[in-house]
């Protein structure tokens, strides 16, 4: 965020009371004034040779299982890493914009079933939800995981917020100051801070002595699942209600044990990896106004999209 110039007359310790008043309403409008008025992020998988295998692992066994079901002969399931890493696993759409956060989630598998002769193909999950300040929401989604063939989703409405307790609603986590901690590249020309790196810049130093050598660099935490924060502004404070950290990127690292990730990205579909990895792809800054993305009908007409897609030609 842009340096405010009226801070530095805050810390005259002789100034008259009017004069800090004064300075601290000017002091409000100009962080007011400097804050996005509305954000726009769009975040997608990151990819991997182990995690695409995963996936793969996954679509022949789900057509192994189809055939068995149906009695059909077994039949070679060929997917190969160049259709495979052309489909978008994972993305979330946000938008933060006046009281209003909205998240829109879409997650593809690589499957086979009856309904596809036991022939590979994507099914798309989706699931949306909006919160407007602590007074409602509303959420959604596409059905029940990985059944095609399922009943469809009850249509969404809004409802009581249950996010926070009573006589909470104004409350706003502490602004967080990214100074001084090391940025990394969060995508589509943005910066974003790691959470652990933030955890470590308020350390004392004899806490940071005993962290591993290397820390804390820019990095994700070595260890465990790390989240990266917009550097110019960590949170969203919505005029009304809670404020919500601005994400983008995530990272996971890889299971110790090479056999055991193997394993576990084969029974996801490569979502092991594809949930816990992704960064920015698009980010926009005042940009247009959400529209009915920000609405009951937008979560209504984007839960209700085909959950059939084709798997990308070679």
């Amino acid at each position: 965020m842009k340096a405010v110039p009226c801070l530095p007359a805050l810390r005259r310790a002789t100034a008259p009371a009017a004069f800090v008043a004064a300075s601290l309403a000017a002091c409000g409008a100009a962080l007011a004034a400097d804050a996005p008025s509305r954000i726009h992020v769009v975040r997608t998988n990151e990819t991997s040779p182990e995690a695409l295998a995963g996936a793969r692992t996954y679509a022949t066994l789900m057509a192994s299982n189809c055939r068995s079901i149906l009695h059909m002969p077994p039949a070679e399931v060929t997917l190969t890493d160049a259709q495979l890493s052309k489909i978008t696993y994972r993305e979330e759409e946000i938008f933060f914009e006046g009281d209003r956060i909205a998240h829109y989630v879409t997650i593809r598998f690589v499957i086979a079933d009856s309904s596809s002769q036991c022939q590979p193909y994507v099914w798309v999950h989706r699931d949306a939800r909006i919160a407007e300040a602590c007074d409602a929401s509303i959420s959604g989604d596409s059905g029940p995981i990985l059944d095609s063939a399922g009943p469809p989703a009850a249509p969404p409405t809004w409802s009581p917020s249950t996010r926070v307790g009573p006589g909470q609603c104004g409350e706003k986590r502490r602004e967080r100051s990214t100074e001084g901690v090391p940025a990394d590249d969060a995508g589509a020309g943005q910066t974003c801070v790691w959470g652990s790196r933030l955890m470590f810049a308020r350390l004392g130093p004899a806490l940071k002595s005993r962290l591993p050598a290397g820390e804390p660099g820019n990095g994700p935490a070595a260890k465990g699942f790390d989240t990266c924060l917009w550097q110019r502004m960590p949170d969203y404070r919505p005029p009304n209600g809670k404020s919500e950290a601005i994400v983008l990127r995530h990272h996971t690292p890889p299971d110790p044990d090479p056999q055991h990730d193997e394993a576990q990205l084969g029974l996801t579909g490569g979502h092991r990896f594809f949930e816990g990895n992704d960064r920015t792809r698009k980010f926009e800054i005042d940009g247009p106004p959400g529209g009915t993305r920000l609405t009951k009908a937008g979560v209504e007409a984007f839960v209700r999209l085909p959950p059939k897609e084709s798997v990308p030609a070679q």
